[in-house]
């Protein structure tokens, strides 16, 4: 489990820590507070950069793009560099960034986990074939991520001289990006298709009932899952509402993970969730994090009522969860920098029953 995060030099964050995380951690705050940066930096920790471009992608709207090329040699992939500069405080791409955290694995132990990422004009040499076009900004021949955790150590990157390593060892935990951008159909039957295989339908249709009371059933077909819904032909996951698509598809990606030590980072966790369906969301993730024991949250918010159904759902399963185990981090971003406050459960619940704001 992460315990702290020390960012520097990343996106629009020079220097932050926050401290003290738990099993699930909220992060709320004004637009430009650096809510979901500190998210990405939480996601990107573990050396897998495959992750870390397709969170460009979603930024940049394809300002990256790394496509895997079916071949029975080394895998190919096509890489453009131009927008990476965006990945470094105030684009300067003469230092480094670097991301590091405290972590506590099965051993009780802790360890640091660490990133410091850098560009720069030399070709360095990597391990797979990679195929990078022109549109590269000036003096940058090549993108080097050093991860470490512990004594383990890897080094990842890729070059315009035509190599590239994306994908690293297993540091042991599994770090996850969920953005905020509804997800796609494809995504949905292939979160969806392990439930299937275990014949667990029904348990869907009883969770998701509560957003559609009519429905009856949950069924994979080809490449699609589709509701079936009481006196209505069955309706394709790309015709049920956002909010609908996007908590189902969450849970399938918490139930996917299941017991193995995992990092998920949920960017506007409550979009699309109408207010009411909160209490039922967190009651439904409460389930699931108490069957798995391994599974650590992180998310950003901007709705009141997500927190308050968070702490109110919190209350009544502390006694199982564990009565320490949530926090709220307020960021503001002023000219002293970004400040976090910090809330625990209790300060949560108080706050949430009088309606003071908690956000900065």
């Amino acid at each position: 489990m992460l315990k702290n995060i020390h960012i520097q030099n990343y996106r629009g964050i020079k220097d932050l820590k926050i401290n003290d995380f738990k099993r699930i951690n909220l992060l709320v705050g004004d637009n430009d507070s650096g809510k979901t940066s500190v998210l990405e930096a939480i996601a990107i920790l573990n050396p897998n950069l495959s992750l870390f471009f397709q969170i460009i992608m979603i930024r940049e709207l394809g300002g990256v793009l790394i496509i895997k090329k079916e071949k029975p040699s080394a895998p190919k992939f096509e890489i453009n560099l131009s927008n990476l500069a965006e990945q470094f405080y105030q684009k300067k791409i003469d230092g480094s960034f670097d991301i590091s955290s405290d972590c506590v694995g099965g051993d009780k132990k802790l360890k640091k986990m660490s990133l410091k990422a850098r560009v720069t004009s030399d070709y360095i040499k990597f391990d797979q074939t990679i195929e990078t076009p022109d549109q590269l900004p000036e003096k940058i021949n090549s993108f080097v991520a050093n991860y470490s955790f512990g004594k383990e150590v890897e080094k990842l990157g890729l070059s315009r001289n035509g190599t590239g390593k994306i994908l690293g060892k297993n540091f042991g935990t599994k770090h996850v990006f969920v953005s905020d951008i509804p997800p796609k159909r494809e995504q949905i039957c292939k979160h969806f298709e392990p439930i299937a295989k275990a014949n667990r339908e029904s348990e869907y249709v009883e969770i998701m009932r509560e957003f559609e009371p009519d429905l009856l059933d949950i069924k994979q077909i080809g490449g699609e899952v589709f509701f079936v819904i009481k006196d209505q032909p069955p309706v394709s996951s790309s015709y049920m509402g956002s909010g609908f698509t996007r908590f189902f598809d969450i849970l399938l990606t918490v139930d996917n993970l299941g017991d193995s030590s995992a990092v998920l980072c949920i960017d506007e966790i409550s979009n699309g969730l109408h207010h009411s369906k909160q209490e039922h969301f967190w009651k439904i993730m409460f389930a699931f994090l108490k069957r798995y024991k391994n599974l650590q949250i992180f998310a950003t918010t901007h709705s009141y009522e997500a927190i308050a159904a968070l702490s109110k759902v919190f209350e009544k399963n502390k006694k199982s969860f564990g009565k320490d185990e949530i926090r709220l981090f307020s960021m503001l971003k002023d000219e002293r920098g970004i400040v976090v406050g910090e809330y625990e459960a209790d300060l949560i619940a108080a706050k949430t029953e009088d309606k003071i704001e908690v956000r900065s």
